[in-house]
């Protein structure tokens, strides 16, 4: 629940703020690419200083599961969930403490970049709740949170569009993991597409005020550290 509170929080001020971003390209991109350095060598150093701090929330991760549905959890799953606690999260609370200071470049470059690790890690979610028959929550939850972001009418006549884009963009995914079980298929795929500004009408689309740049440094990074944690979910 307070997750979905400080997501919403930051969707609002991300929302009403739009391109209130006045860097030059060539700032922006200097400060993007320092982001991926920088949680590179964190993450290198924890795999090197305490890398049974991952392999111990991984295990507990994979008994929480166990105990909460009675089955196992994927690796993917893994690598996503210890993502999302360990870099999505932390990009997030720092967005947070940018907005409540009034610190506005600081919140609009670390909401994009937790935008983008979010839309880049996103496929494994989707592709992994297709193949399990229990999309349908995680689809309309998207459109839900689409339509807030975007600030669009919510119609039935749209929620069936984007209900049909993500249900195909779902299976897509799905058939992705099933090419490749691994997800680094799916995650290059995905952080391609973002390089190149999005896809419409599907979770990569975005806002033309985001920041392209912090949106590609923030799907590197879920790219970078994905294949680093990956190995440790076996």
């Amino acid at each position: 629940m307070k997750e979905q509170e400080e997501l919403l929080t930051m969707l609002t001020a991300r929302a009403k703020l739009g391109g209130e971003w006045k860097e030059s390209i060539a700032a922006t991109k200097q400060m993007a690419d320092g982001m991926v350095t920088k949680y590179q060598r964190n993450v290198d150093v924890i795999l090197r200083e305490n890398p049974e701090f991952l392999r111990q929330n991984i295990a507990d991760w994979r008994q929480k599961e166990m105990e909460q549905t009675g089955r196992g959890i994927s690796r993917p799953q893994l690598a996503f969930k210890w993502i999302q606690f360990v870099c999505e999260t932390q990009i997030r609370e720092s967005g947070l403490m940018a907005i409540a200071k009034g610190n506005i470049p600081q919140f609009l470059m670390m909401f994009d970049i937790s935008d983008g690790v979010g839309r880049a890690m996103g496929g494994i979610l989707m592709g992994e709740s297709w193949l399990r028959r229990n999309s349908i929550d995680l689809i309309d939850n998207a459109i839900r949170d689409s339509d807030e972001f975007f600030g669009n009418p919510i119609d039935t006549n749209q929620r069936q569009r984007h209900l049909d884009a993500f249900e195909k963009e779902a299976q897509d995914c799905a058939n992705s993991l099933r090419i490749d079980p691994s997800g680094y298929s799916l995650i290059s795929n995905r952080v391609d597409i973002l390089k190149t500004g999005g896809k419409k009408g599907t979770s990569l689309e975005f806002p033309p005020y985001q920041i392209p740049e912090f949106l590609v440094a923030g799907a590197k990074i879920a790219e970078l550290v994905y294949k680093k944690i990956y190995p440790f979910t076996e």
